[in-house]
């Protein structure tokens, strides 16, 4: 199963339903899905490849109901540095990164 932790605005078409505001130019995103303890459970989370890790933890931790909660990042069994970018670690999307509620 995926969630989707994108900003989410009122659709004007009419049908009362949601749609994707996505504020990211297309040249800048870059997804990651998220796990917690090897769990089935992912939720896809697309930030800004400028911004250092900590806007993707941030809008992570938003999307799962969990802001204000210490979490811990990891990528290949390596904790990932918040104030690092994507590039830091070869990170170029779609990664499977790894959470630890703490």
């Amino acid at each position: 199963m995926f969630l989707s932790a994108h900003k989410e605005a009122p659709c004007d078409d009419g049908t009362g339903g949601v749609a994707v505001e996505d504020t990211i130019p297309e040249a800048y995103r870059i997804s990651f899905n998220v796990q917690v303890g090897g769990s089935k459970v992912r939720t896809k989370v697309t930030t800004d490849k400028r911004e250092t890790l900590q806007a993707f933890m941030d809008r992570y931790a938003r999307a799962v109901g969990q802001s204000g909660r210490k979490i811990a990042f990891s990528f290949d069994g390596d904790r990932l540095d918040p104030t690092k970018r994507p590039e830091d670690y070869d990170l170029e999307g779609d990664e499977m990164i790894d959470a630890k509620m703490l």
